[in-house]
């Protein structure tokens, strides 16, 4: 949490374990976090925990600097303001 009490979101790390992969979404169905390497080859890993629609996972090997975005499944309905589109990959804004 911030000081404002708002949930950070986006990988981060922590002392003893690496963590990737912190999305809040209320309507999807799948997220993966998509991992880049230098040649922009992308890794898909499907988020499978997920707690109070944030989805989240742990991946011990990733490293500060890791580029990812997320690619998110479920309904598009646009007029209903559900956007879930895997084919576009989103990119956290405040990295």
């Amino acid at each position: 949490m911030t000081s404002a009490g708002e949930i950070q979101v986006g990988p981060r790390l922590r002392a003893a374990r690496r963590e990737r992969g912190l999305t809040i979404s209320e309507v999807a169905e799948q997220v993966e976090l998509c991992l880049f390497d230098d040649a922009r080859n992308e890794t898909r890993v499907t988020m499978t925990e997920v707690d109070a629609f944030v989805w989240h996972c742990f991946l011990p090997s990733v490293q500060p600097g890791q580029r990812y975005g997320y690619r998110v499944h479920g309904t598009y309905d646009p007029p209903k303001g559900l956007r879930c589109n895997p084919s576009k990959l989103l990119l956290d804004p405040s990295r």
